[in-house]
């Protein structure tokens, strides 16, 4: 069995649902279970199955808050 890993730097996460985070690419991962979404088209609208239910990347764009950075002592 081979198994790897991928660094993957996140910016952007949903104000709605903290857990869905977008990389720079425009990526989207679900970090509760670590996969990446895929894009998906309805017709002719581009988005993601967010919560079990389609969102268009229009919606999405005005859901993104960016994630800060947390200075830690340690």
């Amino acid at each position: 069995m081979a198994v790897f890993t991928k660094e993957v730097n996140l910016v952007w996460m949903l104000d709605y649902a903290n857990y869905y985070q977008f990389d720079e690419s425009g990526g989207c991962y679900n970090t509760r279970t670590g996969r990446q979404l895929k894009r998906t088209v309805v017709g002719y609208t581009e988005g993601y199955c967010i919560k079990s239910e389609f969102k268009s990347l229009l919606f999405l764009r005005r859901h993104l808050v960016r994630i800060k950075e947390v200075d830690c002592p340690f």
